[in-house]
């Protein structure tokens, strides 16, 4: 008779648990959209709904380290480039968005991360891999915390809009998303330092462990 073993139940539990909180979510969005509409923008709820799936991503990818080889694999790296090209083309420049994006987001950060643990700490030296390795200790009190300090750039959309060519849209689009990206993680980041030099803080809002700290 097959038998799990406490890692394999451990192991399902936690894909259960993954799933029915992308269940979750999604509920809360809908319900908060139907009756709170007021709350929809203020509480980035679409955005959370639309992000979550991808922050378990980064959650799985530590829990299996074979999941996380599989995707630091140079062919895996390869084919993630080559699905968000021709993804990219289809949704910009042929306007095709037959799964609203969802491809087009996961082999980007796919690529995005097999490029990141192989190739920046190559090129950028020892710093580049603190700090990526800070950012990644931090991933959950910077998802948690940025949401405080997104912006509306009053420009960002006329200019966007006011311009043609896919290919050249889609360009600008990247090069203000990542300025914009930039100022939203500078103030998250002295805002969790700040909240993390008091220990009881950081356990109430980021759920850091309690330990005493030496004196």
């Amino acid at each position: 008779m097959f038998r799990l073993t406490s890692e394999s139940k451990k192991l399902l539990v936690d894909v259960a648990v993954s799933l029915l909180t992308i269940w979750l979510v999604h509920q809360i969005r809908l319900y908060i959209e139907v009756y709170h509409l007021g709350l929809y923008k203020p509480t980035h709820a679409q955005n959370i709904d639309w992000l979550y799936k991808y922050f378990l991503l980064g959650y799985w990818l530590k829990r299996c380290p074979k999941l996380e080889g599989i995707v630091k694999s140079e062919v895996v790296g390869m084919l993630s480039f080559f699905i968000f090209v021709a993804s990219a083309y289809g949704s910009f420049v042929l306007g095709m968005d037959w799964d609203n994006g969802v491809v087009l987001t996961l082999s980007g950060l796919v690529f995005s991360y097999f490029t990141a643990s192989q190739h920046v700490v190559l090129f950028c030296g020892s710093k580049a891999q603190s700090t990526l390795a800070y950012l990644g200790r931090e991933s959950l009190a910077i998802y948690f915390t940025h949401y405080l300090f997104i912006i509306a750039i009053p420009w960002f959309t006329p200019f966007v809009s006011s311009l043609t060519g896919g290919g050249y849209v889609a360009g600008w689009e990247l090069l203000l998303g990542c300025f914009v990206a930039v100022l939203i993680l500078l103030p998250t980041l002295l805002t969790i330092r700040v909240i993390k030099t008091n220990r009881y803080l950081a356990y109430l809002i980021y759920g850091d462990p309690l330990v005493s700290r030496p004196s």
